[in-house]
């Protein structure tokens, strides 16, 4: 099976459905559904490859390159080299990509300083299949480019030509050297070279051939290698600086970072540096969308919303909400933060700001009145505030020790009694004993089964026989 990086999923079968004019890629009956988007990944390669137009309909190049008989990916390189003049030389190294075992040709490495495509070439490698495919594809009429000029080619100019071939069209199969054999490609994936592969001196690699190895690695059996400095000068054209800015919420600084970038390659990138309490009220706007999520999450007025929000979500039947009174809820935190990002310049102004008040203001009602009237926290006969919690499943609800609901003959309600609170009830050693949202029918029932066993391990707590009536010391 070929791995990931050597190829494309989904294109050489849309190619297809293009040159039978299905339009309608997207909703094609298919045995598989593919997901949307390895679909449209596909969609944009073969319009980059100038195989389908702005439309999607398939180009006279892309008919041209279906008569080839060969996969996508060949048929596309050996069309572009045989373009540049070389199609003798590309007739022969796809029928070798097609029909050539290369872990068996580069099992052992040559000490000399001959570069695996030229073993390739060196070598009579082609089985009689092969020769076939290389007499065939050396058949086709493929015009040469107005630009090429009729002069002799080198082994060098082929190698360059196939490489920056690579880069035009397939930067998904380029890899970055690592330590040894060991490498690191641009989609991410590890990439380990055959031992006998002249490639691993190098320090980027083509990846011809290879195939997937344990560990959910690529292990490449043929390569072309080239240095840094080649990269640099075949990637000349699509070289990118880039600015990141880290934010630590711990110490409220921004960091910048800069990066020199060829595709998916990092070739250089500065240190961190914090910026100054200038630069980040001038980047705040652009910042501050960026990491819109991770700075809401870090103001105390958020999260508490946002729990609330859900909880009057998932109580919306019982409270009888509209089911279009929570469509502002998807975007709220983009919504808000568009707004700060003009009138709020740094961290402290940020945590500063009152936002829940902005938060309901982007709220309907009733939710509006009814998040104002649900309390963060409950206060006990004892005196003692417990959390509510409005997040599990039986909230609302408090845990509270049993001693300190003594003097409480009815359960609290919340939002003008339309809800009822769960009560988690404690033994003195913090452990649930009791769940309840009947204070008043436990009070009558099991409190005294329960009673009697906690009384013997906990002595020296009050245990009353009339709990709802039992006045407790308020603490102060």
């Amino acid at each position: 099976i070929k791995p990931e990086i050597l190829t494309s999923d989904l294109i050489e079968e849309i190619l297809t459905l293009k040159s039978c004019d299905v339009d309608d890629i997207k909703n094609f009956t298919w045995l598989d559904q593919p997901l949307e988007r390895p679909l449209g990944a596909a969609l944009a390669r073969l319009t980059n490859w100038n195989l389908l137009d702005l439309k999607g309909q398939i180009t006279e190049f892309g008919h041209r390159i279906q008569t080839l008989p060969l996969g996508l990916e060949n048929s596309l390189l050996f069309y572009r080299l045989s373009e540049a003049g070389f199609q003798k030389e590309a007739a022969y190294l796809i029928a070798c990509l097609e029909t050539t075992d290369f872990s068996k040709l580069f099992s052992e490495r040559l000490h000399t300083d001959e570069t695996d495509l030229k073993r390739i070439f060196a070598s009579s490698v082609l089985n009689a299949q092969g020769s076939k495919i290389k007499l065939q594809l050396e058949k086709f009429s493929i015009q040469k480019l107005s630009s090429i000029k009729n002069v002799e080619s080198s082994d060098e100019d082929f190698r360059k030509k196939l490489i920056t071939t690579f880069f035009d069209l397939f930067p998904h199969r380029l890899a970055k050297k690592k330590n040894g054999v060991e490498g690191l490609s641009s989609l991410g994936r590890g990439i380990t070279l055959r031992q006998g592969l002249q490639a691993s001196d190098c320090d980027y690699w083509c990846l011809l051939a290879g195939f997937n190895g344990p560990n959910n690695k690529t292990e490449v059996s043929f390569a072309v290698g080239f240095s840094k400095d080649e990269f640099i000068e075949f990637s000349a054209t699509n070289v990118q600086f880039q600015k990141s800015y880290q934010i630590d919420l711990l110490k409220r600084m921004i960091y910048k970072t800069e990066v020199k970038r060829i595709g998916q390659f990092v070739i250089n990138e500065s240190a961190k540096t914090p910026l100054s309490k200038k630069e980040i009220h001038d980047v705040w706007p652009e910042i501050s969308l960026v990491h819109a999520e991770l700075l809401l999450q870090a103001h105390p007025d958020y999260l508490p919303f946002i729990d609330k929000m859900n909880f009057l979500t998932k109580k919306k039947t019982i409270l009888n909400y509209d089911d279009d009174l929570f469509s502002f809820f998807s975007d709220i935190g983009f919504k808000v933060m568009t707004e700060l990002a003009t009138t709020v310049r740094s961290f402290d102004d940020f945590f500063a700001y009152p936002l829940l008040e902005l938060l309901l203001i982007h709220t309907p009602e009733p939710l509006r009145s009814d998040v104002r009237k649900l309390p963060d926290f409950l206060t006990m006969p004892s005196g003692k505030r417990a959390s509510l919690d409005y997040l599990s499943d039986n909230a609302p609800m408090v845990s509270v020790k049993i001693q300190d609901v003594f003097g409480w003959n009815l359960t609290p309600t919340l939002l003008d009694q339309r809800l009822t609170v769960t009560l988690e009830l404690l033994a003195p050693n913090m452990r649930p004993t009791q769940v309840t949202q009947n204070l008043k029918q436990f009070w009558l029932g099991s409190y005294f089964d329960i009673r009697k066993e906690l009384k013997a391990r906990y002595p020296k707590h009050p245990w009353p026989d009339n709990p709802a009536e039992y006045v407790l010391e308020k603490r102060k």
